[in-house]
């Protein structure tokens, strides 16, 4: 269901950029979290659905979903400036 890969493999692959797991049961990165996001997902349902984070052991949850919050809390004060311009 979701790409079974091991840290090992990720990191080898990656080597040049830094990288935050954040849900190790799935090895999900930060940077895949924020690319999911950019791409249009805006709740921690479509996280879930799309990467796999928090369906295991759900110790992530409150960091995966403290991405979208950041996220929604930027789109917000984006609109408004958007609004009053």
């Amino acid at each position: 269901m979701f790409k079974n890969k091991t840290h090992y493999q990720y990191r080898a692959k990656e080597n040049t950029e830094h990288i935050m797991f954040v849900c190790i049961c799935n090895a999900i990165t930060d940077h895949e979290i924020k690319e999911t996001i950019a791409a249009g997902a805006s709740t921690m349902s479509d996280l879930q659905a799309q990467l796999g984070v928090a369906t295991c052991c759900g110790c992530c949850s409150e960091l995966a979903a403290s991405f979208l919050n950041i996220n929604n809390a930027q789109t917000t004060i984006t609109a408004g400036i958007n609004v009053q311009s």
